[in-house]
């Protein structure tokens, strides 16, 4: 969690959302972090925005970021039997780095945010007034934003390069649905858009 007395200002950042990407400029506007993933109150009063992704290309990135060094080897796990797993990706979508948001602002009753969208990240952060503001000092950190545009990092093994929606069928698909199904509802996320997910 990211919070800015300055601004009155506090983010939720979960893993695979861009957080990387944003936390270069709140750094840039001084913000101070309390767990880079933690999704914690600083100030009820204060504006909450809340990083959030289309659950089905959350759990590639995720799947992507634990086993693209272990291609080739013993321990890589292939995006079928890591969701099928109980002991990978149900597991540890639940410990603490990986709490469900739409779960949190249910259980700390929270009635106001702003759900910042991975997939429209940069149009949605100028949005936010002190960085629309700030742009003048944030020139370098949004550069990285365009490195976004990339559909797919290059330097993984070449049978990993490819649409998210080749990684999933329908038997997949139904299970990160529906163990997700909070958070689909919250970003607004179509229960078949796994089919044209690019990234």
């Amino acid at each position: 969690m990211y919070f800015s007395e300055n601004y009155k200002s506090q983010w939720w950042v979960p893993p695979r959302t861009g957080s990387r990407m944003l936390k270069k400029i709140l750094d840039r506007l001084d913000f101070k972090s309390e767990g880079h993933h933690e999704m914690t109150i600083k100030d009820p009063n204060w504006d909450l925005n809340i990083l959030i992704r289309n659950p089905y290309s959350r759990a590639v990135s995720y799947w992507l970021n634990r086993n693209e060094k272990r291609y080739n080897t013993d321990n890589f796990m292939d995006f079928s039997e890591s969701i099928h797993n109980k002991q990978d990706y149900l597991r540890d979508l639940h410990v603490s780095n990986f709490k469900d948001p739409s779960r949190e602002i249910i259980s700390k009753k929270i009635k106001y945010y702003t759900l910042i969208k991975y997939e429209t990240l940069f149009e949605d952060i100028l949005m936010v007034p002190y960085i629309k503001d700030n742009l003048h000092l944030l020139q370098q950190e949004i550069s990285f934003f365009n490195l976004g545009h990339t559909p797919w990092r290059l330097d993984r093994p070449k049978k990993l390069i490819r649409p998210y929606y080749e990684f999933y069928n329908q038997d997949l698909a139904d299970i990160v649905y529906t163990q997700k199904q909070s958070e689909f509802e919250l970003g607004g996320y179509h229960r078949d858009s796994w089919k044209t997910l690019v990234k």
